[in-house]
């Protein structure tokens, strides 16, 4: 104890009156005397308590002794005890601080923080007054997450950074704020600060009378808070005189404190016991309000040292999210708001608004780098480099020369650090050791320059810290070191690789191109080497080429027969492929190796894109028709280029799906047929599970999932779940659409498909675009928000595609598309016609049917939710009798449909022989049991080519609606007798949807389909709504045939009966 207290005879006690003098020794040494008075003998006694002497001199006459005390000490009290002892036995016990005191100590604090809790523009310019700005007018919101207590793995949102303040603060309430470097966690305690000094914050807190904002780094493991507090300067020359009271008001009142810890990873007294470190771990102060920020790996081990302290106040800082990016570029070019739009949109091209611009920093320094430049390079690579070059020009100005790194040895760094950091990456190292610098001067220079950071809890030297070697508390040098981020060690490590020649460059890169796995995880590195110059981009696109088509699962991508998370890769890595082509700016000089990937060998499929694949795409399009210009926008000369070539594109599809309603569903599954065997599995590995664990999984996941598989089983309900949410994170923007509609019609193209994107906008540019492509044998434009104005935009597109096999206009509210239709006779060879779901006018119905006569070789017509009325029957029946091969057919019976009208048209489609997919809806009248029969009779039995058929009353009933007009028993004998017999020998599906049917006739039906599903179980039955349930179901999820595990399910509702 004795040694430990007089090791510490550098600390200063109580308005550093007492020095403490080294231990007595046989040979007593004279007691030590400070300038203000005190001097302190101390010596263990036989017993092991601590004999403590102290005098006081007069200032005047240090060798008066005007008053003494002598106690003793429990051996283990702390170096406070035996400072507030001492005090209080040589003075007497401070007094408490006055109102008037307290008042003049919280509007020090207040002062201080109004005056000094500012923004620095540019975190190396301490010096320029111009490099700060009020919070004001530049903080904006960070992206927040709260993690839950007890469930780790579950995140929440928070909407304002003021929320970290619970509403009822408790005792011993600590909050946990971690994030990486630059993440503004900084920022974010001093606008708290702030707003505390100006009254801003929840009254609960508003009203506590002192607030402590301090930088953990610049205190030691001896310091006490009032120390730190006095260190700091937050406090005027004014308040020093109330220093042993403001100690004694503290630990009396803790309730009455808000303490804001900064950056407890640079904190040196990190579990040394000391005051503030028992503070952190709340053994002291534990009535005290306090707020930990830190980066990740100390956050964590706090976590585990003290794991019920921050259990309910865990966050985790994002930086910014994209919307709090355009926030904080808005308000930094507030005055220039042209300036700020034009860097938006280039942020937005570039995807820098979802990838470094959300680190507040770099966003900051973005931001500062536009101002200067009015641009931002075209290139992802070219912007790394202008930050570079702007932070090092920066580092010059603001450093005296004394300190400075000169020109060569900048360079000379440079070239060093780029080989240490391909090394990093290609052991996926982002942390090194300092004997891994080359030398000295190499780390040194380096960290001088702001290229590398410390990464362990280090703290700085008293003198400036940005002209100094890292040191340790002991003084040491610091161990382990990390690039300013990961994307600059990453660029570092692309300047490095581009020196190379062909040979080195494809060993060192040899593991980078193993798989699809290993590419993606260095796309950075790669996009980065393709903006070097186009000899390098040829040889980065030939490697990822070659990686794709020997792909195993190449086939299944195609084919659409793979995994999400599988189908997600792949496509990304295809995204990878045309993000290294826009990088080149090689103007088409590698569309050759781009054929390679698009022409028969793999379909352009891209789904949920981000801006910068959009981009990618945009640019590949554009020089898709470029012959031999090879004029490079890089610094190698034009040689460096290959010739180029006419780019040649098979299938084109830019989609948008979502998990949000019920068609989104149904859409989803249609496309990825995988999601629906996934599902199958998971129900079955969930079902297993007691349902108190299916129940506590379903609170996690509830708010994912669509409205219609909310009454399925929970096991059902959670297989899904993965799907929705997956779908949820994988979001695209199409906000630059029309940039890929202008460039679309330069390269060759088969087919086009564009679906569930807004495309009002661009709609007539892409027609005209369209124009110009005599062999496009599709166009699929499903749910693309087109109106009845677009119409005559497309009527004259088909007039130049007379190759138009596929024309899909499905979920588009058109109405009238007799501009359309009547243009049928310039497509001949369509073979498929969808205008489901389109709202057709019976003109446009009329019209349609009047020119069936041009597209004989038509084998689907989809016209569901068009009502056919009786006046068109006729034209309809004329225009089916002119089609050859129809295999395929949907209608919708209108309300009003006379019964004589509905047997024509019953007689025409019994003459469709071929037909394999029937779909009638709309009946739903007070004749549909007449109809149902008349269908069952008379048209069934000549249709031996059905695979499908589907029979629906009115979407969207409930099933109390459905009730008003059932289909009787005997009708539904019919139809079963129809299963039983073999009449329908190749039918697979039967769906009877929104109809109601009695109970006799139900069960004869649902033993039909079991004998059915006896022979193949393949058949596949849906009845909805039949029973208690009145949500609509996704037709994906039906057909997976959900009902067979209903009743280990005991919450579950009734599944339909079979």
């Amino acid at each position: 104890m004795t040694d430990k207290l007089c090791d510490m005879n550098r600390t200063a006690a109580m308005e550093d009156q007492t020095t403490y003098c080294k231990k007595p020794g046989k040979e007593d040494p004279q007691p030590v005397r400070s300038e203000t008075g005190v001097s302190v003998n101390m010596a263990e006694s036989e017993v092991g308590n601590l004999n403590v002497s102290a005098v006081v001199h007069s200032k005047n006459d240090p060798q008066s002794e005007t008053t003494g005390a002598k106690f003793h000490m429990d051996s283990g009290a702390s170096i406070n005890q035996l400072n507030m002892t001492i005090y209080q036995h040589t003075y007497g016990h401070p007094s408490a601080l006055t109102e008037v005191e307290l008042f003049r100590c919280r509007d020090d604090l207040r002062s201080y923080y109004k005056t000094n809790c500012k923004i620095r523009l540019l975190p190396w310019l301490k010096r320029d007054p111009r490099n700060r700005l009020e919070m004001k007018d530049l903080f904006i919101n960070l992206y927040l997450l709260y993690e839950m207590p007890n469930a780790f793995d579950i995140e929440v949102r928070i909407n304002k950074y003021s929320d970290v303040f619970p509403l009822t603060p408790g005792e011993g309430m600590r909050t946990i704020i971690r994030g990486k470097a630059g993440a503004g966690k900084t920022t974010l305690l001093e606008k708290l600060a702030l707003e505390w000094a100006e009254g801003s914050l929840p009254p609960t807190y508003s009203d506590k009378p002192l607030l402590f904002l301090l930088k953990m780094k610049h205190i030691t493991s001896n310091d006490t808070l009032v120390d730190a507090v006095f260190r700091q300067g937050l406090f005027g020359r004014n308040i020093q005189k109330l220093k042993s009271k403001l100690n004694v008001f503290i630990e009396d009142n803790p309730k009455k404190i808000i303490l804001l810890l900064d950056a407890v990873d640079e904190y040196s007294g990190y579990g040394s016991n000391g005051q503030l470190d028992s503070i952190i771990h709340n053994d002291s102060m534990k009535c005290a309000f306090v707020i930990v920020t830190t980066r990740p790996w100390r956050a964590f081990e706090i976590l585990d040292r003290s794991p019920d302290t921050y259990s309910s106040r865990n966050y985790e800082v994002k930086g910014y999210s994209q919307e709090q990016v355009r926030g904080y570029v808005s308000r930094f070019f507030e005055k220039k708001s042209e300036m700020g739009e034009c860097l938006l949109k280039q942020l937005k091209e570039t995807g820098l608004d979802t990838g470094i611009a959300t680190i507040p920093i770099m966003c900051m320094l973005i931001c500062a780098l536009f101002r200067k430049r009015k641009s931002l390079p075209k290139t992802m690579s070219k912007i790394y480099k202008a930050l570079y070059d702007y932070f090092i020009q920066h580092y010059d100005e603001d450093k005296n020369d004394s300190t400075k790194v000169c020109k060569n040895e900048q360079l000379d760094t440079f070239k060093k650090l780029g080989k240490l950091a391909f090394s990093g990456l290609m052991q996926n190292k982002l942390i090194f050791e300092k004997n891994e610098f080359v030398d000295v001067n190499l780390l040194s220079n380096a960290y001088k320059m702001g290229l590398v950071l410390q990464s362990n809890p280090n703290i700085m030297s008293d003198n400036d810290a940005e002209t100094k070697t890292p040191v340790s508390e002991e003084g040491e040098e610091s161990d382990y070191y990390d690039f300013f981020h990961k994307t600059f060690q990453e660029w570092f490590g692309a300047r490095y690789l581009a020196d190379k020649d062909i040979v080195a460059f494809k060993h060192l890169c040899e593991p980078v191109f193993t798989d699809i796995n290993s590419c993606l995880d260095k796309e950075l590195l790669l996009v980065f080497l393709s903006g070097e110059n186009c000899k390098v981009a040829g040889l980065v696109t030939s490697e990822l080429v070659r990686v794709l088509l020997n792909c195993p699962y190449l086939g299944d991508y195609n084919e659409n027969k793979l995994a999400l998370q599988k189908t997600r890769s792949m496509q990304e890595f295809i995204e990878l492929v045309l993000k290294c082509n826009r990088e080149s700016q090689s103007q088409g000089s590698l569309n050759d190796l781009l054929n390679k990937v698009f022409e028969k060998q793999c379909c352009a499929r891209f789904t949920n894109i981000t801006t910068s694949t959009l981009q990618a795409i945009t640019y590949m399009l554009k020089f898709g028709g470029a012959t031999n210009n090879c004029e490079s926008q890089n610094e190698s000369s034009s040689a460096d280029c290959m010739s180029t070539f006419k780019l040649r594109i098979e299938d084109l599809k830019i989609s948008c799906f979502r998990a949000e309603t019920n068609g989104d569903i149904d859409n989803l599954w249609g496309e990825f047929h995988a999601v629906g065997e996934q599902h199958k599995e998971k129900c079955k590995n969930l079902s297993i599970l007691p349902n108190y664990k299916l129940q506590s999984y379903l609170e996690e996941v509830k708010d994912d999932l669509p409205e219609g598989v909310q009454h399925l089983p929970l096991a059902h309900k959670l297989a899904f779940a993965d799907t929705c949410k997956f779908i949820q994170k994988w979001k695209g923007d199409y906000t630059y659409m029309g940039c890929v509609v202008e460039n679309i019609c330069f390269s060759e193209i088969t087919n086009l498909t564009i679906n569930g994107i807004d495309m009002s906008d661009h709609c007539e540019i892409l027609c005209k675009n369209l124009e110009n492509m005599k062999s496009l044998k599709k166009v699929d434009l499903c749910s693309t928000s087109l109106k009845v104005m677009h119409c005559r935009y497309i009527g004259k597109m088909l007039e130049s595609l007379p190759c138009l096999c596929v024309l899909n206009l499905y979920e588009n509210m058109l109405e009238d598309v007799r501009e359309i239709v009547q243009r049928l006779e310039y497509i001949r060879c369509l073979t498929r016609l969808d205008l489901d779901v389109t709202n057709l006018t019976t003109e446009s119905i009329a019209a349609l049917a009047q020119n069936l006569k041009w597209v004989k070789n038509l084998e689907r017509l989809y016209i569901r939710s068009s009502s056919l009325e009786n006046s068109v029957v006729d034209d309809l029946v004329n225009g089916l009798n002119e089609i050859c091969d129809l295999r395929r057919l949907s209608i919708t019976l209108g309300d009003e449909l006379s019964y004589e009208n509905i047997n024509i048209l019953v007689k025409c489609l019994s003459k469709i022989r071929n037909l394999e997919l029937a779909y009638i809806d709309g009946l739903f009248s007070p004749m549909i049991n007449k109809v149902f029969q008349l269908l069952v009779t008379d048209l069934l039995p000549h249709l031996k080519k059905l695979k499908s058929l589907r029979l629906q009353g009115r979407y969207g009933l409930s099933v109390k609606e459905t009730k008003r007009y059932g289909i009787s028993n005997a009708t539904a004998k019919l139809l079963a007798t129809k299963l039983n017999t073999g009449s329908l020998p190749n039918l697979m599906v039967l769906r009877l949807t929104y109809l109601w049917i009695e109970e006799e006739g139900l069960e004869a039906i649902s033993s039909g389909v079991r004998r059915r599903k006896q022979e193949n179980k393949s058949f596949q039955f849906e009845l909805y709504p039949n029973d208690n349930n009145s949500v609509y179901v996704p037709q994906a999820v039906l057909l997976t045939n959900l009902n067979t595990d209903a009743k280990k399910d005991c919450n579950a509702t009734k599944e339909p009966s079979y």
